[in-house]
């Protein structure tokens, strides 16, 4: 990436097609999503928001643990309704 101008909180970049991939969360060009992103951005003369796709991802990223936690939580759930399922069955009949 290269820094062309600044001016105040702007700036003007030259960019590969990859490095815009990553600032736009993904691995790499080939995947066909930043191209989608950067298509429609310039067609539609709209703005990307880098920021708020930064902010997602590093919610999600931070919430990581969390999210692994509720989900086992949740397999334990099941798992022991799985357990009193027939014995729910017995007592109905």
């Amino acid at each position: 990436m290269k820094i062309i101008a600044k001016n105040k909180e702007t700036y003007i970049l030259e960019i590969a097609e990859d490095e815009l991939s990553n600032l736009l969360g993904y691995y790499s060009s080939y995947d066909s999503k930043p191209r989608e992103i950067v298509k429609y951005a310039m067609d539609t003369n709209s703005e990307v928001s880098i920021s708020a796709m930064y902010r997602q991802l590093y919610s999600l990223e931070k919430n990581k643990k969390r999210v692994e936690e509720v989900s086992s939580t949740l397999e334990d759930i099941l798992k022991s309704l799985k357990i009193i399922d027939p014995i729910i069955h017995t007592i109905k009949e």
